[in-house]
């Protein structure tokens, strides 16, 4: 697991910046960078499955020990972190594109389907990027939507047990009246 972490860390922090500092001279617009975002995720979801293929000799082959060596690897884990991309690229050109959103309900529903479905088309391939539209459209509702709630975490203690914590979810009536 810690190699797995490493790599999202190492993709995060050092791989993003220089393809997006190096791309900058070729890709001009959110929107092409956007575009450019999508053929990539598309890309890495295609190489994993070739990858697969040439490993089990099967697409809907399932051997957990192929998973392992096939996902962990440095180039093909990245569904999350671009699709974190594509929202933070979404939320940046948000006045440009307005008219264009999907309703937040709805996106988080075709996120649910496309996790249902493409974890059912084949996990070990698909599983983690429908995670990762799943995820990435509870996101983005998130940010659609205004702060109705907040969540309020006071620790405690227990006498002999250590220390607790007590969550209480309150309503935030200072920003909505």
């Amino acid at each position: 697991m810690g190699s797995w972490s490493l790599c999202t860390e190492e993709q995060l922090y050092l791989v993003t910046p220089l393809v997006l500092i190096v791309s900058a001279s070729y890709v001009r617009t959110l929107s092409a960078y956007r575009t450019w975002l999508w053929a990539v995720l598309v890309a890495v979801v295609l190489f994993r499955s070739a990858l697969w293929v040439h490993v089990t000799r099967h697409f809907f082959n399932h051997d957990p020990r192929a998973f392992v060596p096939i996902y962990y690897n440095f180039h093909t884990h990245c569904d999350g972190l671009i699709i974190g991309l594509i929202i933070s690229n979404l939320w940046v050109s948000r006045d440009q594109i307005s008219k264009f959103r999907v309703r937040p309900g709805i996106l988080v529903g075709v996120g649910f389907f496309l996790l249902v479905i493409l974890r059912q088309l084949q996990h070990e391939i698909f599983g983690f990027a429908g995670l990762a539209f799943f995820f990435g459209s509870l996101v983005e509702f998130g940010l659609q939507q205004p702060l109705r709630t907040s969540i309020v975490v006071r620790p405690f203690s227990t006498g002999d047990r250590g220390c607790l914590s007590e969550c209480i979810l309150t309503t935030n009536t200072s920003r909505h009246g």
